[in-house]
């Protein structure tokens, strides 16, 4: 398979077309406006480029953004509002416009799922700055740049942030002999306390001090398997609201 991804020049595939991509095996293809007439035509065009090499998980791309970029037209495909009217709603109420933005995303996800378009090049993480070129314009979700980080860029990586932060804590509590070094005078970290206390016996105290940092984990741990599996069941409902649509 060939890294790369090509275009079609018309609504059907040419014959040339046909011999060239067999050959080049891509790992995709991107469809314009020139490829796009009408369901029957364009759910014909998909099968048959997955055919041509017996891919069924074959990428397809389109950019059916709404506003003003969209290749599949009305009145065939339904009209999407551009990105920039989800930042004004936001401006208003944030939630609700976090809603909206979601479900219009499923909404164009839809559609493409019924004509075989696998991948819809939506610009997400663009932030529309003063004095910069217009190619973004109201195709961005805002210009807020702490928009972005907040509810793109962290949801992704609070998963990573929260797995480091319990590896390290929980090697801490084993790290007495780098501690011992490291603390200054007049200060004691929780390990050290901890084996300071144990030379002397174990008391009902450094007990209760173990169990509450193994339930601390544990709960830890356990959220973080809730959370997994809530945003997997979340995408296969998602999934399955599309298939059935």
């Amino acid at each position: 398979m060939q890294s790369a991804i090509y275009g079609l020049a018309g609504e059907i595939l040419a014959p040339d077309e046909r011999d060239f991509f067999r050959d080049a095996d891509p790992a995709g293809y991107i469809l314009f406006k020139r490829n796009c007439a009408d369901r029957t035509q364009l759910r014909a065009l998909t099968d048959t480029l997955r055919a041509l090499h017996g891919r069924d998980d074959l990428a397809i791309l389109i950019d059916q953004e709404g506003g003003r970029v969209a290749r599949m037209q009305p009145p065939e495909w339904p009209e999407f509002p551009r990105a920039e009217r989800f930042d004004d709603l936001y401006k208003i109420a944030p939630i609700s416009a976090i809603e909206a933005a979601r479900a219009n995303a499923q909404a164009i996800a839809v559609v493409l799922r019924e004509v075989g378009v696998t991948v819809d090049c939506l610009p997400l993480l663009d932030v529309r700055q003063p004095g910069a070129n217009d190619i973004i314009g109201d195709r961005a979700l805002g210009c807020d740049p702490m928009q972005v980080f907040l509810y793109v860029t962290l949801p992704l990586i609070i998963p990573a942030i929260a797995a480091g932060w319990m590896l390290a804590f929980t090697l801490s509590l084993d790290d007495v002999v780098i501690a011992s070094f490291t603390t200054g005078p007049g200060s004691a970290t929780l390990p050290i306390r901890i084996y300071s206390e144990v030379r002397l016996g174990v008391k009902p105290e450094i007990n209760a001090i173990c169990t509450m940092v193994i339930a601390l984990i544990a709960v830890v741990i356990v959220i973080a398997s809730f959370a997994s599996k809530l945003s997997s069941s979340q995408g296969e409902s998602a999934a399955s609201l599309r298939s059935s649509q």
